[in-house]
Protein backbone atom coordinates (compact mmCIF):
# COMPACT_ATOMS: atom_id res chain seq x y z
CA UNK A 1 0.00 0.00 0.00
CA UNK A 2 1.25 3.22 -1.06
CA UNK A 3 1.92 5.76 2.27
CA UNK A 4 1.17 9.02 3.25
CA UNK A 5 4.66 10.19 2.75
CA UNK A 6 4.80 8.81 -0.13
CA UNK A 7 1.45 10.22 -1.89
CA UNK A 8 3.24 13.43 -0.57
CA UNK A 9 6.29 12.78 -2.03
CA UNK A 10 4.17 12.25 -5.91
CA UNK A 11 1.92 15.41 -5.05
CA UNK A 12 5.52 17.72 -4.65
CA UNK A 13 6.77 15.89 -7.85
CA UNK A 14 4.01 16.94 -9.97
CA UNK A 15 3.56 20.37 -8.93
CA UNK A 16 6.94 20.92 -9.85
CA UNK A 17 6.17 19.75 -13.16
CA UNK A 18 3.36 22.26 -13.31
CA UNK A 19 5.20 24.81 -11.85
CA UNK A 20 7.52 24.54 -14.69
CA UNK A 21 4.96 24.43 -17.07
CA UNK A 22 3.42 28.16 -15.67
CA UNK A 23 6.80 29.37 -15.42
CA UNK A 24 7.72 28.44 -18.90
CA UNK A 25 4.32 30.04 -20.40
CA UNK A 26 5.31 33.33 -18.71
CA UNK A 27 9.05 33.46 -19.33
CA UNK A 28 7.56 33.28 -23.22
CA UNK A 29 4.93 35.74 -22.81
CA UNK A 30 8.14 38.23 -20.58
CA UNK A 31 10.14 37.31 -24.42
CA UNK A 32 7.68 37.98 -26.75
CA UNK A 33 6.32 41.27 -25.41
CA UNK A 34 9.94 42.51 -25.32
CA UNK A 35 11.00 40.89 -28.61
CA UNK A 36 7.81 41.46 -30.81
CA UNK A 37 5.52 44.79 -31.94
CA UNK A 38 2.63 44.93 -29.91
CA UNK A 39 0.43 44.31 -32.83
CA UNK A 40 2.56 41.27 -33.64
CA UNK A 41 2.20 39.72 -30.52
CA UNK A 42 -1.68 40.68 -29.88
CA UNK A 43 -2.27 38.60 -33.34
CA UNK A 44 -0.39 35.64 -32.11
CA UNK A 45 -1.95 35.85 -28.84
CA UNK A 46 -5.62 36.00 -30.26
CA UNK A 47 -4.95 32.61 -32.27
CA UNK A 48 -3.33 30.91 -29.25
CA UNK A 49 -5.97 31.74 -26.89
CA UNK A 50 -8.68 30.06 -29.29
CA UNK A 51 -6.20 27.14 -29.76
CA UNK A 52 -5.73 26.76 -26.32
CA UNK A 53 -9.60 26.76 -26.02
CA UNK A 54 -9.74 23.96 -28.49
CA UNK A 55 -6.75 21.88 -27.06
CA UNK A 56 -8.86 22.11 -23.25
CA UNK A 57 -12.14 21.24 -24.93
CA UNK A 58 -10.75 18.06 -26.90
CA UNK A 59 -9.09 16.89 -24.23
CA UNK A 60 -12.12 17.64 -21.28
CA UNK A 61 -12.19 14.94 -18.93
CA UNK A 62 -9.68 12.29 -20.14
CA UNK A 63 -6.97 12.52 -17.85
CA UNK A 64 -9.64 12.42 -14.85
CA UNK A 65 -10.59 9.14 -16.95
CA UNK A 66 -7.35 7.66 -17.03
CA UNK A 67 -6.40 8.60 -13.64
CA UNK A 68 -9.95 6.50 -12.36
CA UNK A 69 -9.97 3.62 -14.77
CA UNK A 70 -6.24 2.29 -15.09
CA UNK A 71 -4.76 1.72 -11.53
CA UNK A 72 -8.54 -0.44 -11.55
CA UNK A 73 -7.46 -2.50 -14.86
CA UNK A 74 -5.04 -5.44 -15.65
CA UNK A 75 -2.84 -5.05 -18.31
CA UNK A 76 -4.47 -6.34 -21.12
CA UNK A 77 -7.27 -3.90 -20.65
CA UNK A 78 -4.81 -1.05 -19.52
CA UNK A 79 -4.28 -1.14 -23.31
CA UNK A 80 -7.64 -1.57 -24.59
CA UNK A 81 -8.41 1.77 -22.20
CA UNK A 82 -5.32 3.40 -23.49
CA UNK A 83 -6.06 2.61 -27.29
CA UNK A 84 -9.63 3.97 -26.89
CA UNK A 85 -8.56 7.26 -25.02
CA UNK A 86 -6.15 8.03 -27.59
CA UNK A 87 -8.51 7.46 -30.57
CA UNK A 88 -11.29 9.41 -28.52
CA UNK A 89 -9.04 12.19 -27.84
CA UNK A 90 -7.42 12.41 -31.68
CA UNK A 91 -11.12 12.18 -33.41
CA UNK A 92 -12.22 15.26 -31.09
CA UNK A 93 -9.29 17.24 -31.73
CA UNK A 94 -8.84 16.19 -35.26
CA UNK A 95 -11.94 17.18 -36.14
CA UNK A 96 -11.21 20.74 -34.44
CA UNK A 97 -8.22 20.78 -36.17
CA UNK A 98 -9.08 20.01 -39.23
CA UNK A 99 -12.21 22.73 -38.86
CA UNK A 100 -9.43 25.18 -37.58
CA UNK A 101 -7.37 24.54 -40.78
CA UNK A 102 -10.15 24.68 -43.11
CA UNK A 103 -11.77 27.47 -41.54
CA UNK A 104 -8.56 29.21 -40.87
CA UNK A 105 -9.78 32.35 -43.42
CA UNK A 106 -13.46 32.67 -41.97
CA UNK A 107 -11.89 32.84 -38.14
CA UNK A 108 -8.72 35.57 -39.35
CA UNK A 109 -11.92 37.95 -40.70
CA UNK A 110 -13.40 37.08 -37.83
CA UNK A 111 -10.56 38.37 -35.22
CA UNK A 112 -10.63 41.04 -37.95
CA UNK A 113 -7.07 39.94 -38.87
CA UNK A 114 -6.81 38.45 -42.35
CA UNK A 115 -3.49 37.97 -42.53
CA UNK A 116 -3.37 35.58 -39.53
CA UNK A 117 -4.90 32.86 -41.40
CA UNK A 118 -1.28 30.73 -42.16
CA UNK A 119 -0.50 31.53 -38.03
CA UNK A 120 -4.20 29.93 -37.41
CA UNK A 121 -3.16 26.90 -39.55
CA UNK A 122 -0.14 26.06 -38.41
CA UNK A 123 -1.98 26.67 -35.13
CA UNK A 124 -4.04 23.92 -36.38
CA UNK A 125 -1.01 21.29 -36.32
CA UNK A 126 -0.14 22.40 -32.37
CA UNK A 127 -3.76 21.89 -31.50
CA UNK A 128 -4.18 18.04 -32.53
CA UNK A 129 -0.78 17.25 -31.30
CA UNK A 130 -1.02 19.19 -27.60
CA UNK A 131 -4.54 17.79 -27.15
CA UNK A 132 -3.30 14.23 -27.49
CA UNK A 133 0.04 14.86 -25.34
CA UNK A 134 -2.52 15.54 -22.51
CA UNK A 135 -2.67 11.60 -22.07
CA UNK A 136 1.31 11.88 -20.76
CA UNK A 137 1.12 12.69 -17.30
CA UNK A 138 -1.35 10.15 -16.51
CA UNK A 139 0.55 7.44 -18.15
CA UNK A 140 3.68 8.52 -16.77
CA UNK A 141 1.54 9.09 -12.93
CA UNK A 142 -0.18 5.50 -12.93
CA UNK A 143 3.40 3.94 -14.20
CA UNK A 144 4.75 5.26 -10.52
CA UNK A 145 6.57 7.38 -12.26
CA UNK A 146 5.79 10.80 -11.16
CA UNK A 147 9.10 11.81 -11.52
CA UNK A 148 9.61 10.81 -15.40
CA UNK A 149 6.49 13.50 -15.77
CA UNK A 150 8.19 15.94 -13.46
CA UNK A 151 11.30 16.03 -15.42
CA UNK A 152 9.81 15.82 -18.99
CA UNK A 153 7.30 18.70 -18.50
CA UNK A 154 10.59 20.50 -16.84
CA UNK A 155 12.61 19.43 -20.06
CA UNK A 156 9.89 20.62 -22.36
CA UNK A 157 9.37 24.09 -21.13
CA UNK A 158 12.97 24.41 -20.94
CA UNK A 159 13.51 23.28 -24.45
CA UNK A 160 10.27 25.26 -25.57
CA UNK A 161 11.82 28.65 -23.54
CA UNK A 162 14.98 28.78 -25.43
CA UNK A 163 13.76 28.34 -28.87
CA UNK A 164 11.13 30.42 -28.47
CA UNK A 165 13.85 33.16 -27.25
CA UNK A 166 16.21 32.51 -30.30
CA UNK A 167 14.03 31.95 -32.81
CA UNK A 168 10.97 33.86 -32.57
CA UNK A 169 11.67 37.78 -33.60
CA UNK A 170 9.14 38.92 -35.92
CA UNK A 171 5.99 38.26 -37.86
CA UNK A 172 7.90 36.47 -40.30
CA UNK A 173 8.64 33.83 -37.70
CA UNK A 174 5.41 33.71 -35.77
CA UNK A 175 4.45 30.53 -37.09
CA UNK A 176 7.79 28.91 -35.55
CA UNK A 177 6.07 29.77 -31.64
CA UNK A 178 3.13 26.87 -32.81
CA UNK A 179 6.32 24.68 -34.64
CA UNK A 180 8.10 24.73 -30.82
CA UNK A 181 5.18 24.34 -29.03
CA UNK A 182 3.81 20.99 -30.56
CA UNK A 183 7.26 19.42 -30.70
CA UNK A 184 7.92 19.74 -27.11
CA UNK A 185 4.12 18.57 -27.00
CA UNK A 186 5.24 15.41 -29.04
CA UNK A 187 8.51 14.76 -27.23
CA UNK A 188 5.86 14.30 -23.73
CA UNK A 189 3.69 12.23 -26.01
CA UNK A 190 5.74 10.17 -27.28
CA UNK A 191 8.37 9.41 -24.03
CA UNK A 192 5.42 8.80 -22.22
CA UNK A 193 4.16 5.92 -24.83
CA UNK A 194 7.78 4.64 -25.14
CA UNK A 195 7.08 4.11 -20.86
CA UNK A 196 4.08 2.58 -21.34
CA UNK A 197 5.13 0.22 -24.25
CA UNK A 198 7.77 -0.82 -21.85
CA UNK A 199 5.98 -1.97 -19.13
CA UNK A 200 2.73 -3.30 -20.42
CA UNK A 201 4.78 -5.16 -23.66
CA UNK A 202 3.52 -4.64 -27.32
CA UNK A 203 1.18 -7.35 -28.41
CA UNK A 204 -2.80 -6.72 -29.09
CA UNK A 205 -2.40 -2.98 -28.35
CA UNK A 206 -5.42 -2.31 -31.40
CA UNK A 207 -8.23 -3.64 -29.65
CA UNK A 208 -11.65 -2.27 -28.78
CA UNK A 209 -13.55 -3.37 -25.89
CA UNK A 210 -17.41 -1.37 -26.37
CA UNK A 211 -18.21 -2.29 -23.13
CA UNK A 212 -15.52 -0.15 -21.35
CA UNK A 213 -15.57 2.39 -24.05
CA UNK A 214 -19.28 2.74 -23.12
CA UNK A 215 -18.07 3.07 -19.31
CA UNK A 216 -15.59 5.63 -20.15
CA UNK A 217 -17.82 7.73 -22.14
CA UNK A 218 -20.64 7.76 -19.66
CA UNK A 219 -17.51 8.75 -17.15
CA UNK A 220 -16.34 11.48 -19.21
CA UNK A 221 -19.71 13.80 -20.19
CA UNK A 222 -20.06 15.09 -16.37
CA UNK A 223 -16.47 15.80 -16.38
CA UNK A 224 -16.24 16.73 -19.39
CA UNK A 225 -18.92 19.35 -19.53
CA UNK A 226 -17.90 20.90 -16.72
CA UNK A 227 -14.35 21.05 -17.96
CA UNK A 228 -15.63 22.47 -20.77
CA UNK A 229 -17.49 25.39 -18.95
CA UNK A 230 -14.62 26.13 -17.00
CA UNK A 231 -12.53 26.75 -20.15
CA UNK A 232 -14.85 28.75 -21.58
CA UNK A 233 -14.95 31.25 -18.22
CA UNK A 234 -11.58 31.06 -17.81
CA UNK A 235 -10.59 32.15 -21.72
CA UNK A 236 -14.04 34.41 -22.29
CA UNK A 237 -12.82 37.74 -21.72
CA UNK A 238 -9.96 37.44 -23.66
CA UNK A 239 -12.18 35.83 -26.39
CA UNK A 240 -14.18 38.92 -26.49
CA UNK A 241 -11.04 41.53 -26.41
CA UNK A 242 -10.08 39.50 -29.51
CA UNK A 243 -13.05 39.87 -30.98
CA UNK A 244 -13.97 43.59 -30.14
CA UNK A 245 -10.57 45.42 -30.37
CA UNK A 246 -7.27 45.34 -32.24
CA UNK A 247 -4.19 43.69 -31.92
CA UNK A 248 -2.23 45.85 -30.03
CA UNK A 249 -5.00 45.93 -27.76
CA UNK A 250 -4.94 42.24 -27.23
CA UNK A 251 -1.34 42.79 -26.35
CA UNK A 252 -1.96 45.10 -23.65
CA UNK A 253 -4.81 43.32 -22.23
CA UNK A 254 -3.65 39.58 -22.20
CA UNK A 255 -0.95 41.07 -20.40
CA UNK A 256 -2.52 42.27 -17.46
CA UNK A 257 -6.13 40.09 -16.94
CA UNK A 258 -4.52 37.31 -15.17
CA UNK A 259 -4.29 35.98 -11.70
CA UNK A 260 -0.85 36.16 -9.80
CA UNK A 261 1.14 33.75 -11.40
CA UNK A 262 1.53 30.02 -9.68
CA UNK A 263 -1.51 30.95 -7.76
CA UNK A 264 -3.37 28.18 -9.36
CA UNK A 265 -0.97 25.63 -8.15
CA UNK A 266 -1.08 26.72 -4.59
CA UNK A 267 -4.47 27.04 -4.32
CA UNK A 268 -4.98 23.85 -6.70
CA UNK A 269 -3.29 21.67 -3.70
CA UNK A 270 -6.27 22.38 -1.07
CA UNK A 271 -9.04 20.43 -3.60
CA UNK A 272 -6.67 16.50 -3.35
CA UNK A 273 -5.86 17.48 0.20
CA UNK A 274 -9.03 18.84 1.57
CA UNK A 275 -11.88 16.67 0.26
CA UNK A 276 -10.83 13.19 1.21
CA UNK A 277 -11.01 14.73 4.75
CA UNK A 278 -13.77 16.54 4.70
CA UNK A 279 -15.44 13.47 2.56
CA UNK A 280 -14.59 11.62 5.46
CA UNK A 281 -15.78 13.44 8.21
CA UNK A 282 -19.30 13.71 6.07
CA UNK A 283 -19.62 10.18 5.53
CA UNK A 284 -19.13 9.90 9.71
CA UNK A 285 -22.05 12.19 10.12
CA UNK A 286 -19.48 15.05 11.65
CA UNK A 287 -21.19 17.88 10.29
CA UNK A 288 -19.54 20.21 12.86
CA UNK A 289 -16.04 18.74 12.74
CA UNK A 290 -16.35 18.74 8.55
CA UNK A 291 -17.20 22.59 8.66
CA UNK A 292 -14.66 23.41 11.38
CA UNK A 293 -12.11 22.11 9.42
CA UNK A 294 -13.49 24.22 6.07
CA UNK A 295 -13.51 26.98 8.29
CA UNK A 296 -9.62 26.57 9.52
CA UNK A 297 -8.82 26.04 5.67
CA UNK A 298 -10.59 29.32 4.54
CA UNK A 299 -8.63 31.67 6.99
CA UNK A 300 -5.32 29.59 6.32
CA UNK A 301 -5.41 30.48 2.85
CA UNK A 302 -7.04 34.20 3.64
CA UNK A 303 -4.52 35.40 5.40
CA UNK A 304 -2.08 34.88 2.76
CA UNK A 305 -4.18 35.90 -0.01
CA UNK A 306 -4.81 39.05 1.80
CA UNK A 307 -1.31 40.14 2.23
CA UNK A 308 -0.86 39.02 -1.92
CA UNK A 309 -4.15 41.19 -2.59
CA UNK A 310 -2.90 44.51 -0.62
CA UNK A 311 0.82 44.26 -1.67
CA UNK A 312 0.62 43.69 -5.22
CA UNK A 313 -2.44 46.70 -5.03
CA UNK A 314 0.27 48.87 -4.69
CA UNK A 315 2.95 47.66 -6.92
CA UNK A 316 0.95 46.80 -9.66
CA UNK A 317 2.42 48.65 -11.98
CA UNK A 318 6.22 48.05 -11.14
CA UNK A 319 4.66 44.21 -10.90
CA UNK A 320 4.02 44.24 -15.23
CA UNK A 321 6.70 46.68 -16.65
CA UNK A 322 8.90 44.27 -14.55
CA UNK A 323 7.75 41.48 -16.19
CA UNK A 324 6.83 42.62 -19.50
CA UNK A 325 8.62 46.16 -20.18
CA UNK A 326 7.36 49.81 -19.79
CA UNK A 327 5.17 49.54 -23.02
CA UNK A 328 2.69 47.66 -21.27
CA UNK A 329 2.70 49.46 -18.28
CA UNK A 330 -1.19 50.18 -19.30
CA UNK A 331 -2.10 46.56 -18.70
CA UNK A 332 -1.54 47.03 -14.84
CA UNK A 333 -5.37 48.23 -14.94
CA UNK A 334 -6.58 44.97 -15.87
CA UNK A 335 -4.23 42.80 -13.28
CA UNK A 336 -5.39 45.49 -10.15
CA UNK A 337 -9.28 44.19 -11.65
CA UNK A 338 -8.12 40.69 -11.62
CA UNK A 339 -6.93 41.37 -8.09
CA UNK A 340 -10.54 41.83 -6.92
CA UNK A 341 -10.81 37.77 -7.13
CA UNK A 342 -7.99 37.09 -5.37
CA UNK A 343 -9.75 37.18 -1.80
CA UNK A 344 -12.72 35.14 -2.99
CA UNK A 345 -9.72 32.45 -4.21
CA UNK A 346 -9.47 31.94 -0.43
CA UNK A 347 -12.91 29.96 0.14
CA UNK A 348 -12.78 26.31 -0.97
CA UNK A 349 -15.99 26.10 -2.55
CA UNK A 350 -15.87 22.73 -4.47
CA UNK A 351 -13.94 20.44 -2.21
CA UNK A 352 -16.75 20.99 0.45
CA UNK A 353 -18.86 20.92 -2.74
CA UNK A 354 -17.63 17.93 -3.95
CA UNK A 355 -17.81 16.46 -0.39
CA UNK A 356 -21.47 17.12 0.47
CA UNK A 357 -22.14 15.13 -3.01
CA UNK A 358 -23.26 18.29 -4.31
CA UNK A 359 -21.47 18.13 -7.73
CA UNK A 360 -24.65 19.11 -9.55
CA UNK A 361 -24.54 22.69 -7.61
CA UNK A 362 -20.64 22.74 -9.15
CA UNK A 363 -22.29 22.73 -12.77
CA UNK A 364 -25.03 24.98 -12.43
CA UNK A 365 -22.58 26.79 -11.12
CA UNK A 366 -20.25 27.11 -13.53
CA UNK A 367 -22.94 27.42 -16.53
CA UNK A 368 -24.40 30.51 -14.95
CA UNK A 369 -20.77 32.21 -14.22
CA UNK A 370 -20.48 31.63 -18.06
CA UNK A 371 -23.59 33.24 -19.14
CA UNK A 372 -23.52 35.98 -16.96
CA UNK A 373 -20.12 36.97 -17.82
CA UNK A 374 -21.15 36.66 -21.97
CA UNK A 375 -23.81 38.99 -21.12
CA UNK A 376 -21.95 41.52 -18.22
CA UNK A 377 -18.74 41.43 -20.38
CA UNK A 378 -20.59 42.52 -23.70
CA UNK A 379 -22.84 45.21 -22.12
CA UNK A 380 -20.05 46.72 -20.38
CA UNK A 381 -17.60 46.88 -23.17
CA UNK A 382 -20.17 48.71 -25.85
CA UNK A 383 -22.52 50.69 -23.71
CA UNK A 384 -20.15 52.14 -21.21
CA UNK A 385 -17.06 53.77 -21.40
CA UNK A 386 -15.40 51.14 -19.60
CA UNK A 387 -13.91 49.40 -23.38
CA UNK A 388 -11.48 46.21 -22.64
CA UNK A 389 -11.53 46.64 -18.62
CA UNK A 390 -15.70 45.66 -19.08
CA UNK A 391 -14.48 42.39 -20.07
CA UNK A 392 -12.13 42.32 -17.09
CA UNK A 393 -14.95 43.68 -14.68
CA UNK A 394 -17.43 41.00 -16.17
CA UNK A 395 -15.60 38.02 -15.24
CA UNK A 396 -14.98 39.54 -11.95
CA UNK A 397 -18.73 39.93 -10.91
CA UNK A 398 -19.78 36.90 -12.59
CA UNK A 399 -17.41 35.25 -10.06
CA UNK A 400 -17.89 37.37 -7.12
CA UNK A 401 -22.06 35.83 -8.36
CA UNK A 402 -21.11 32.20 -8.17
CA UNK A 403 -18.98 32.74 -5.45
CA UNK A 404 -22.62 33.65 -3.85
CA UNK A 405 -24.47 30.66 -5.00
CA UNK A 406 -21.59 28.56 -3.62
CA UNK A 407 -22.42 29.95 -0.32
CA UNK A 408 -26.05 29.79 -0.09
CA UNK A 409 -26.09 25.81 -1.18
CA UNK A 410 -23.47 25.32 1.53
CA UNK A 411 -25.06 26.96 4.26
CA UNK A 412 -28.44 24.98 3.46
CA UNK A 413 -26.38 22.05 3.21
CA UNK A 414 -24.13 22.52 6.68
CA UNK A 415 -26.96 23.48 8.35
CA UNK A 416 -26.15 26.90 9.86
CA UNK A 417 -26.68 30.52 10.54
CA UNK A 418 -25.19 33.28 7.73
CA UNK A 419 -23.21 34.36 10.96
CA UNK A 420 -21.32 31.09 11.53
CA UNK A 421 -21.28 30.20 8.21
CA UNK A 422 -17.45 31.94 7.53
CA UNK A 423 -15.70 33.09 10.60
CA UNK A 424 -16.52 36.51 9.28
CA UNK A 425 -14.91 38.84 12.13
CA UNK A 426 -11.45 36.96 11.47
CA UNK A 427 -11.66 37.95 8.44
CA UNK A 428 -12.30 41.29 8.12
CA UNK A 429 -10.28 41.54 10.80
CA UNK A 430 -7.04 39.58 8.67
CA UNK A 431 -7.84 42.07 5.69
CA UNK A 432 -7.57 45.29 7.86
CA UNK A 433 -4.21 43.94 8.89
CA UNK A 434 -3.27 42.94 5.93
CA UNK A 435 -3.89 46.46 4.46
CA UNK A 436 -2.46 48.11 7.50
CA UNK A 437 1.00 46.41 7.11
CA UNK A 438 1.46 46.31 3.08
CA UNK A 439 0.11 50.52 3.52
CA UNK A 440 3.76 51.90 3.82
CA UNK A 441 4.35 50.44 0.35
CA UNK A 442 1.61 53.03 -0.84
CA UNK A 443 3.37 55.86 0.76
CA UNK A 444 6.30 54.81 -0.64
CA UNK A 445 5.16 55.14 -4.02
CA UNK A 446 3.69 58.29 -3.67
CA UNK A 447 6.55 59.45 -1.94
CA UNK A 448 8.37 58.65 -5.04
CA UNK A 449 10.45 55.60 -4.51
CA UNK A 450 12.00 54.18 -7.84
CA UNK A 451 10.64 50.62 -8.84
CA UNK A 452 14.02 48.87 -7.47
CA UNK A 453 13.96 50.28 -4.09
CA UNK A 454 9.97 49.98 -4.47
CA UNK A 455 10.72 46.00 -4.83
CA UNK A 456 13.04 45.90 -2.06
CA UNK A 457 10.86 47.98 0.05
CA UNK A 458 8.01 45.33 -0.74
CA UNK A 459 9.96 42.48 -0.28
CA UNK A 460 10.96 43.30 3.21
CA UNK A 461 7.42 44.06 4.06
CA UNK A 462 6.29 40.44 2.77
CA UNK A 463 8.78 38.89 4.46
CA UNK A 464 7.81 40.44 7.73
CA UNK A 465 4.22 39.55 7.34
CA UNK A 466 4.64 35.96 6.54
CA UNK A 467 6.94 35.85 9.68
CA UNK A 468 4.69 37.99 12.20
CA UNK A 469 1.51 37.74 10.49
CA UNK A 470 0.74 34.43 8.52
CA UNK A 471 3.69 32.05 10.46
CA UNK A 472 1.52 32.76 13.53
CA UNK A 473 -1.43 32.69 12.40
CA UNK A 474 -1.00 28.88 10.92
CA UNK A 475 0.83 27.80 13.88
CA UNK A 476 -2.40 28.41 15.87
CA UNK A 477 -4.47 26.84 13.54
CA UNK A 478 -1.81 23.73 13.50
CA UNK A 479 -2.39 23.64 17.46
CA UNK A 480 -6.25 23.77 17.43
CA UNK A 481 -6.48 20.86 14.85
Amino acid sequence: MIGLGTLTQRVGIVALGRLSVTAAALATNMILSRTLQKGEYGKLQEVFVHIQIAINIAAAGIQTSLYNFLPRLGKAKQKTFITQSILFVACVAGAFAVGCYVGAEAIAHWLHEPDAASLIRFGAGALFVSALATIADPLFIVAGRADLSALAACLTAIVHVVLVGVFVRSSDTLSLFFLIFAAGQALRLLWSLGLTLARLGTPHWLTFSPSLARQQLAFLFPVALVAVLDTVSSYLDRVLVARFFDAASMATYVNGAVELPFLGILMGAVTPVLLPHLAKLLSEGKLDDAHRVWTRAVRKGAVILFGLFWLFLWISEEFIVLLFSERYRESALFFRIYLCLLPFRAIAFQPLLFALGRPGTVFVGAAADVLLNFVLSIVLIRNTSLGMAGAAWGTVIATMCQCAYYLIVIRQEMQCAWRSLLPWSALASDMLVAGAWMAPVAFAKLAGFGAIPLFLFALLLGGSYIGFVVYPTLKDHRKAA
